[in-house]
């Protein structure tokens, strides 16, 4: 019997002045790639998006050896969005997978994600809020903010789902080239979501649980980004407006 070679697929993480969580990041990561062996080959594109701690010196000394693993530096802070849009553009394979460096997610997740991208779905989406997912220990303001977004954005979107500003996602490579986040941020991860579905790709989510960060702290700027968000909103809800029904569905 002739088995199967394994599926490649590039993880892409950002990272900013993340050295703490380094550690946990390198023993997370590791583990996922064992699980793997067999079904996968995974590498790794990891972003540091102009880090002023020790966070570049980590990486070298964690990442740097794998053959693997490849390290970009920004030298300046261009946002969450422009480090996974330059990962995607180095990547060499159709399936990309996106995280936070924070570990809030379990990479293990992927592993049942990734079968999801079939037919016309151009992402799939890691979900707290699906009725099978749920959270645990993460803070009352950041359930209410990322719920409420989610709220209006099943409002000029088509595609109805739980949540929208997830970065812990699978893409088809070809999807995510057809499309281009114009923001920048935490703001152009929803971005990227909202043009997917208005450009014809399908989304499906995936019942996740999210838990707090257990090492640094959370780079959002939380009034900026609140008023990104509404500026998206009007301006795919004024999209949705002029085209009511949904566009006919891509295949990627």
């Amino acid at each position: 019997m002739v088995q199967n070679e394994p599926t490649p697929v590039t993880i892409i993480v950002p990272c900013y002045n993340e050295e703490a969580g380094l550690h946990q990041l390198a023993d997370s990561l590791t583990s996922f790639i064992g699980r793997c062996e067999g079904t996968y080959q995974v590498s790794l594109v990891i972003v540091d998006d102009g880090s002023t701690d020790n966070t570049w010196d980590l990486l070298q000394s964690l990442f740097g050896h794998q053959p693997f693993c490849r390290l970009v530096r920004f030298d300046s802070n261009r946002g969450i969005s422009a480090a996974l849009a330059h990962g995607s553009s180095v990547a060499e394979t159709d399936i990309i997978c996106t995280m936070d460096s924070d570990c809030t997610y379990d990479p293990g997740l992927f592993i049942e994600m990734i079968p999801l991208l079939q037919g016309n779905v151009g992402m799939v989406t890691a979900s707290p809020y699906h009725r099978d997912g749920r959270t645990e220990q993460v803070s009352a303001a950041r359930l209410l903010l990322s719920k409420g977004l989610s709220v209006l954005y099943r409002l000029v979107l088509y595609q109805k789902i739980a949540t929208y500003t997830c970065c812990f996602r699978v893409y088809h490579r070809s999807a995510l080239q057809a499309v281009k986040a114009k923001t920048s941020g935490f703001i152009g991860i929803a971005e990227l979501a909202a043009r997917l579905d208005h450009a014809g790709y399908g989304i499906v989510e995936y019942p996740a649980v999210l838990k707090s960060r257990r090492y640094g702290v959370s780079k959002m700027r939380t009034i900026e980004t609140i008023l990104g968000h509404l500026k998206l909103l009007a301006q795919f809800g004024w999209a949705r407006m002029v085209n009511p029904r949904p566009p006919m569905q891509i295949q990627p």
